[in-house]
């Protein structure tokens, strides 16, 4: 109990809001797309999308950059970063070390009880 305590304070104190976890592996799994690709994938609004990967950029995860010019106009493209691979890695572990306490992720939102375990 200690242990999952000390990871999701560890999950905590990275500061990461839950859509920007999302943005991330998001990311981490498509390589590079189009910021109108991010924001529909993960069902966001693009006002919502866009400060997340603000506070992204700023935090050296993620580049967002202006492809100029195409027959259809500009389009932004949006990076993972180097840094942003190696927090998702670190998100990993600690997700991996939650399932392996028993930590049901797949119902992290709808108790506020820890791991469920048989009763036999």
């Amino acid at each position: 109990m200690e242990v999952e305590k000390n990871i999701l304070k560890e999950i905590a104190r990275n500061k990461m809001h839950f859509t920007r976890i999302a943005i991330l592996l998001y990311l981490a799994a498509k390589g590079e797309v189009t910021f109108k690709e991010l924001y529909k994938e993960l069902g966001l609004s693009p006002g919502n999308a866009w400060g997340h990967l603000e506070k992204l950029e700023r935090e050296g995860l993620v580049t967002i950059r202006r492809v100029l010019p195409q027959a259809s106009g500009s389009r932004v493209v949006v990076n993972i970063t180097y840094e942003g691979m190696k927090r998702v890695e670190e998100l990993l572990r600690m997700f991996k070390a939650l399932v392996e306490l028993g930590y049901p992720l797949s119902s992290a939102g709808e108790s506020t009880k820890g791991p469920q375990r048989d009763q036999a």
